[in-house]
């Protein structure tokens, strides 16, 4: 999985916000706003990774326990997923 393309992640004021863009602006509902840990994932899903990867990756850079990395990536890709952010590779 990675983000999709048509998504970008900036910073303004201090706020970590994705932002749509080309088509994606038509479908998207606004902006998200994230929090670090949601900024480092968008970041870390600018190359392809599968779930166990990044999981891996929050558990290194944050230091909570696994079945903690699994439940909390788990619920933000869903939410990604939703909004057409995250784009499965077939």
């Amino acid at each position: 999985m990675r983000v999709n393309q048509n998504f970008v992640l900036r910073k303004i004021k201090g706020a970590n916000i994705i932002v749509p863009l080309g088509e994606a602006i038509k479908k998207a509902n606004g902006i998200m706003v994230l929090n670090e840990t949601g900024a480092y994932i968008f970041e870390a899903l600018q190359e392809e990774k599968d779930f166990e990867e990044l999981v891996s990756c929050i558990m290194v850079e944050y230091g909570v326990p696994l079945d903690v990395a699994k439940s909390d990536t788990s619920d933000f890709l869903e939410e990604l997923r939703t909004y057409g952010i995250l784009m499965e590779e077939e």
